[in-house]
């Protein structure tokens, strides 16, 4: 039997949705028909974020620590495109994601504060509104939230699982370089993004794609 393939692989862990996300999912899934394009729905739940993500694209943290393909072989794909279930968006910002020929690239969504999920800095706050909406062109970071991630086929597959473990990342001394404390991620993507890191692939945020946050309150940028 041979094994499917799918372009995307939509992954949103959780067991609930709001209704904006919902619409967008519609709207993203009839523009893939309409195109062409192959897909497949992914989402999991677990009161643990990281585990719930793990779950999502291969079974639990605990599942075959040795195998790191997604699906462990049960399909293959091109790209995983990570949704949570509070964003809302159109489908031309997938495809203005995607026009983006990286291994890894982020869309851009607000907290509460007007503080950005993009950080340029390990143990450093995200940018700001008004610091994202004066990009014209993408962009690399050290770490992203896990929002509107487009992430190509093979990245996962060199990170030893389980995926979303937590790191530590060194503090060092500005004066002396020395290591002065190692601290923790506090984060499962942050972590996830600081180990694709240090194999060396770089992380683009495309600030072009501007998605809506659905919070207590709808996060949304200004037209």
């Amino acid at each position: 039997m041979q094994t499917p393939h799918f372009n995307v692989l939509i992954a949103t862990p959780g067991h609930s949705m709001q209704q904006a996300y919902v619409r967008s999912l519609v709207k993203t899934v009839y523009y893939f028909d309409q195109m062409g394009i192959t897909w497949n729905f992914l989402t999991e739940y677990s009161s643990l974020v990281a585990d719930a993500r793990e779950k999502t694209i291969g079974g639990t943290a605990y599942q075959d620590p040795t195998d790191s393909r997604p699906g462990q072989g049960m399909h293959t794909y091109d790209r995983i495109l990570w949704i949570d279930s509070d964003i809302e968006w159109e489908p031309e910002d997938i495809v203005q994601l995607f026009s983006n020929d990286v291994d890894v690239v982020s869309g851009c969504y607000m907290l509460a504060n007007e503080e950005v999920t993009v950080y340029p800095r390990v143990l450093r706050g995200g940018m700001t509104k008004a610091e994202i909406m004066a990009k014209k062109k993408p962009f690399t970071v050290r770490g992203v939230g896990f929002g509107f991630l487009a992430v190509k086929q093979g990245v996962f597959e060199k990170i030893k699982r389980p995926w979303f473990s937590q790191c530590e990342v060194e503090v060092t001394n500005e004066e002396t370089g020395e290591v002065e404390y190692k601290f923790p991620l506090m984060g499962e993507d942050l972590s996830w993004c600081e180990k694709v890191h240090r194999m060396g692939i770089d992380i683009w945020v495309d600030p072009l794609v501007r998605v809506n946050h659905h919070k207590q309150v709808k996060i949304e940028w200004p037209k």
